[in-house]
């Protein structure tokens, strides 16, 4: 449960800082999908950084994570899917893709939240 923690926090950091890169965002689409914006990035960082945080603590600490972050991440992929080509609150960037994107980390956070057990 830590290590899926402290990988997904590795994993969000490296998306939040690729989204800065004109290689990686081009037109500020990441890898010409993901529609990202300086607000996106730093959202991406801060999860990124929660994860570790919460990941090297404890393993309730890791679980806690994903059940939270699952739940903010399906919100966020559900209002993704009303704002369309639109910003989420006025200055997340958003598309489809995206809403996709944080729709399934949230499922899949959601799962390993309550549904995984780890080793005892």
């Amino acid at each position: 449960m830590k290590m899926l923690a402290i990988l997904f926090g590795i994993g969000f950091i490296l998306l939040g800082v690729l989204g800065f890169f004109d290689a990686t965002a081009h037109h500020r689409y990441l890898f010409d999908i993901f529609l990202v914006n300086p607000a996106h990035n730093y959202v991406h960082i801060l999860t990124g950084v929660i994860a570790l945080w919460m990941g090297f603590r404890s393993k309730e600490m890791s679980r806690a994570f994903f059940r939270i972050f699952g739940v903010v991440y399906v919100v966020l992929g559900i209002l993704g899917f009303f704002h369309g080509e639109r910003y989420i609150f006025g200055i997340i960037a958003n598309n489809i893709p995206d809403a996709w994107l944080h729709l399934v980390i949230g499922v899949v956070s959601l799962y390993i939240g309550f549904a995984l057990k780890g080793k005892r």
